[in-house]
């Protein structure tokens, strides 16, 4: 007890104090987490799109390219 910094009783955590804590963050948490999920969604939508777009076009060319050879 001797190697503890001196600190009165109204600076000590309780248990109530570190529920509220752990609920706050969990709190923040869930935010963070929706975001993620919102900006993963968009980044596969978006990447999804242009794969179809880029295949679609590559296909196009191709099927050109091959009505050119005699």
């Amino acid at each position: 007890m001797a190697h503890l910094p001196p600190v009165t009783w109204d600076q000590v955590a309780t248990k109530d104090d570190l529920d509220k804590l752990g609920t706050s963050l969990r709190s923040e948490m869930q935010v963070g987490f929706a975001e993620l999920r919102t900006e993963m969604a968009q980044g596969t939508t978006r990447q999804i799109r242009w794969m179809v777009t880029f295949a679609a076009a590559w296909s196009t060319l191709l099927l050109a390219a091959v009505q050119l050879l005699p």
